[in-house]
């Protein structure tokens, strides 16, 4: 039986300041950025931040490099 590739998940991270990040699930949070119990698809989250007024931060600057 063939696998069925499955769309990357994301979650809704939150960190001291109480900004809001959409974060790949399968990654390690960067320190200081907690989940915030919401997950499901890339735009759903971002659609969901700008409907409550949230104003979402890029932190894939702070992941660590993937290492291979």
């Amino acid at each position: 039986m063939p696998k069925v590739a499955r769309a990357p998940t994301y979650e809704i991270v939150v960190n001291d300041r109480r900004e809001y990040a959409v974060w790949p699930s399968a990654r390690p949070l960067p320190q200081g950025w907690r989940h915030s119990g919401k997950s499901g698809g890339r735009d759903e989250l971002l659609a969901y931040l700008k409907s409550v007024c949230m104003d979402p931060v890029d932190v894939v600057a702070l992941a660590p490099p993937v290492r291979k």
